[in-house]
Order: C-alpha cells, then sequence, then structure tokens
C-alpha cells in the first residue's frame, strides 16, 4: 500500500512525500527520522498507477503507439517530443500513465531501452528490437518494424475471435436451451406421461438426465470449472509439454503447430530486421521464449555451427515443413532471411486462419445437428406418448 504524509523536521520545516509498505513500519520509521507526524493517508491514486502500469497493452494500441513514433521520429523529432505529443492525443489510460513513467525514467538519464523494460508493459520482443535499434543507429527503422509486427499480430487475434464468436454463441444457446428443457419443462411434462410411457428406456433415460441436472447441476458446473482452471494453470506452468502435447492432437495439433511456427518467424524476421545476426536472434528467441518450435531452431543453430547453411540445417530436422527449407534455400541465395522470413510468417498465418474457418464449418453444423437431436429425443420421450394419450382420450376410449 501506499502512504502520502505530511510531517514536520526538528526545525520545523514541513516535508511532504509517498512511500510504500505497512503504515505502522512508516509511522516508525519517520519518528527514527526524527519527523513528527501530521497527517498520513492511503494514496490511491498512486495504486492505481502502480497497478494499470504493470497491464500490457493490447496488439491494437501497441500497434498505433509504434506507428505513430516511427511516423514522428521519421520526422525528426526527438524522443521527448514524441512522448509529449502522446501525452496529448492519447486515451488509453494504461499507456497514459506508463508515458508518465517513461519520461521520469528518461529524465534520469536511463536508455529509451532500460526505461521501457522497467514499464513492463510491451512483450520481451519490444526490449531486444529496441535495444539493437539503439545500438546500430537504426532506431526508427526497428520502431517501424515493431509497428508492422503488432499490426499482424492483431489482425491474426481478430481473425480468430471473429471465427470463433459464431460457434460459441450457438454452443452457449444449445447449452442453456439443454438445461432449462431438462430443468424447467421436463419436470412439469412428466405429470402428462401416461404409464405405460414410463417404462419407455428413452424416456426413463431423460428423466435420469433431469433429476442428474436438478440434483447435481452445480457440481457439474464446479467439475467443470475446475478441470478447465486445472488445465490452464497446468499449462502455464509445464507450457513445454502442454505445448508438444498439443502438436500431437488430431486434426487441431496441425494448427496449433503452424501457428507457434508463424509467430516464432515472425519474431525472427522482426529480431533481423533490427540488426541481429541470425546466431544472436535464434539464440535470443530461444532464451526468451521456450517453446518447442524454439527449441528446434536453436538445435538447427548447432549443425550451422558445424558448417551447415540455414536451409540445410532446417531441411535435417523432421519437424519442419519442407516449404520452410525450399523457401530458406532461395533467401539466403538472395540474401533476404529476414523478408522471407515474413513471407512464411503470413503464409503459415493465412494457412491456419484457413484451417480454423474449415474446422469451424464442419463444427457449425456438428452443434445444430446435436441440439436437433436433442429436441427430437424429447419429442419421441414425451410429446409423442403425450399426444398419443390425448389422442385416445379424444376418441374416446
Amino acid at each position: 500500500m501506499y502512504w502520502t504524509y505530511s510531517a514536520l523536521t526538528r526545525s520545523g520545516r514541513e516535508v511532504r512525500a509517498t512511500l510504500m509498505g505497512q503504515k505502522k513500519d512508516i509511522v516508525g520509521q519517520l519518528s527514527q527520522q526524527e519527523l513528527y507526524v501530521i497527517e498520513i493517508k492511503p494514496d490511491y491514486r498512486r495504486v492505481l498507477v502502480n497497478f494499470l502500469s504493470r497491464r500490457r497493452l493490447s496488439a491494437l494500441s501497441s500497434a498505433v503507439f509504434f506507428e505513430d513514433f516511427h511516423n514522428m521520429l521519421e520526422t525528426g523529432m526527438n524522443i521527448p517530443q514524441i512522448l509529449s505529443i502522446f501525452k496529448e492525443t492519447n486515451k488509453d489510460e494504461t499507456l497514459l500513465i506508463s508515458l508518465l513513467t517513461l519520461q521520469e525514467q528518461l529524465s534520469k538519464g536511463k536508455s529509451l531501452t532500460e526505461a521501457l523494460i522497467d514499464l513492463n508493459i510491451f512483450p520481451w520482443i519490444v526490449n531486444i528490437t529496441l535495444s539493437a535499434g539503439e545500438k546500430t543507429g537504426r532506431l526508427a527503422e526497428s520502431v517501424g518494424t515493431l509497428g508492422q509486427y503488432f499490426r499482424r499480430s492483431y489482425q491474426v487475434q481478430s481473425k480468430i475471435k471473429q471465427a470463433l464468436i459464431y460457434p460459441l454463441i450457438v454452443f452457449t444457446l444449445l447449452l442453456a436451451v439443454m438445461f432449462f428443457i431438462s430443468l424447467r419443462v421436463i419436470p412439469q411434462l412428466k405429470s402428462f406421461l401416461p404409464i405405460e410411457a414410463l417404462h419407455n428406456q428413452t424416456t426413463q433415460g431423460v428423466l435420469f438426465l433431469s433429476f442428474f441436472l436438478q440434483q447435481y447441476a452445480w457440481m457439474l458446473v464446479l467439475a467443470v470449472s475446475l478441470a478447465i482452471f486445472g488445465v490452464y494453470f497446468w499449462g502455464r506452468k509445464n507450457c513445454y509439454c502442454f505445448q508438444e502435447r498439443l502438436y500431437n492432437l488430431p486434426v487441431l495439433g496441425t494448427i496449433f503447430k503452424e501457428s507457434s511456427l508463424a509467430l516464432y518467424l515472425l519474431n525472427l524476421s522482426v529480431l533481423l530486421k533490427s540488426g541481429i545476426s541470425l546466431f544472436e536472434a535464434i539464440n535470443d528467441l530461444n532464451a526468451f521464449d521456450q517453446t518447442p518450435v524454439a527449441t528446434h531452431f536453436m538445435g538447427r543453430r548447432n549443425y550451422m555451427l558445424g558448417g551447415a547453411s540455414f536451409w540445410q540445417a532446417i531441411e535435417q530436422d523432421k519437424f519442419f515443413p519442407k516449404m520452410i527449407s525450399s523457401t530458406m534455400h532461395r533467401a539466403e541465395e538472395m540474401v533476404k532471411v529476414d523478408e522471407y522470413c515474413l513471407t512464411l510468417a503470413d503464409y503459415f498465418f493465412k494457412r491456419t486462419g484457413s484451417q480454423v474457418d474449415g474446422l469451424i464449418h464442419v463444427v457449425q453444423p456438428v452443434l445444430l445437428a446435436l441440439g436437433g437431436m436433442f429436441l427430437v429425443v424429447i419429442a419421441f420421450a414425451f410429446l409423442l406418448p403425450i399426444y398419443g394419450s390425448l389422442t385416445t382420450i379424444a376418441g374416446g376410449n
């Protein structure tokens, strides 16, 4: 907790400052300094600033930030002028607070990279890229490359989200309808069933499902929630093993693997465009983002140290699609590895997007078919027996 205090020195001069910690510890510390505390109160604004400064910017906000930063650097503005303009024109609360801190850090003599590391609102690749840009005098180019990187990341994220929204809505509605019918409709229809219908296996199954949901729905929801959170936290703690298992899944494994390859190649392109050598870039990617893809590329680095070219080293590992080694062969001949890495990243992103679209086109009819089957089962288990009973009664039998 942050505390703002007003205190008097032995000479009677009033001092004001903000400290972090427990209130009693701060009061004791001030007493040791022979300060007489006039007022001490929590600084909620500083707490909010500290909380927001830990938040990461979204891909879209990061893209806009670095694109504008690049454009202003190209016009000849210096960094303090650019930050002042951002403060006046930007409305992102996280970024505004971070800009204030950034200006303070720069005024203390820190470099742009060091100041951004302290902010912790950007992913690690920003720190490496800007550090390389500052060392080589290509800061504007590095900033522009980051703008392109975040713009592509945003486009990919948007495409995936848009593709998943409709199936998620359909699935949620189907679950809601199933729960409503099982909990509210079936208990009402049960009293209208003729006695002979209670011996029907379909009817018995539906009644059991309704009874189970009425009694244990909360346990089912709790179990599913715990399972999801368990997988999530286990995946974060054992990220490498989790990703390896994802790659081995049928159908989905290819999508996960190629999306990881696309992201790695995009990161590699960014680092190469910033002036980092291929060896250093592969080493940095493995150090900062340890994934199965990064590990396989790191293994190819050792082959390259033995004298093999990049494409030959990749070709020897069956983990990589043939497309990568063929493209890198051409890239090394043209001395444009950074550009071809970006081309490959775009290729795999588009391919992944197409695969996701194709999978969703299969999932949507399956979900609708399951919903239809559920309604058919309800009709055979309840509606037809009730209709038959009413028809018999109306016929006078």
